[in-house]
């Protein structure tokens, strides 16, 4: 008996999870294999495929946390070079869209370089502003949360 490889196990296990509707059970698997620090860009595409097929919303939440939780070590792995399947306009606007502008601005970037009439790697490139607006929008929204967290906290004496 050959030896398989860990994700694939994992993934495997996770997809019959899936297809016998026990949700619960295959995300757990894809947290394990994530922790595990196990291959990112397989992980990724299921990630990504399951996120397509699910309706759930804190199911969802999961699943978008992993595909975050991914991200990051890929981005810690290679420099924020995403592997050629994963350089697309679809993932540079799923970047902008959790709040990402530079790394989506660098894989817009990567998509435009092979193909520069790619109009919607332009529009998520375009949409996304300056640096310097990306920096100054993060510095606000981290002072709106402690601003809130700092009003529940405060909330939360009064009531006690």
């Amino acid at each position: 008996m050959s030896k398989k490889d860990p994700t694939q196990l994992r993934i495997e296990i996770a997809r019959g999870h899936w297809a016998l509707g026990e949700i619960e059970e295959a995300v757990v698997c894809l947290e394990r294999a994530v922790s595990a620090a196990l291959d990112p860009n397989t992980l990724m595409l299921v990630v990504g495929t399951l996120l397509d097929d699910v309706a759930s919303e804190p199911v969802n939440e999961r699943l978008i946390a992993l595909r975050d939780c991914i991200l990051e070590r890929m981005e810690i792995k290679a420099g924020f070079q995403l592997p050629e399947p994963l350089a697309t306009p679809t993932m540079a606007q799923l970047l902008a869209d959790q709040g990402h502008p530079e790394k989506a601005r660098a894989v817009a970037n990567v998509v435009l370089e092979k193909d520069p009439d790619n109009e919607r790697a332009r529009a998520v490139r375009d949409s996304l502003g300056s640096p310097l607006e990306d920096r100054r929008a993060r510095t606000i929204l981290k002072l709106e949360r402690l601003l809130a967290a700092a009003q529940r906290r405060s909330q939360r004496e009064a009531i006690a």
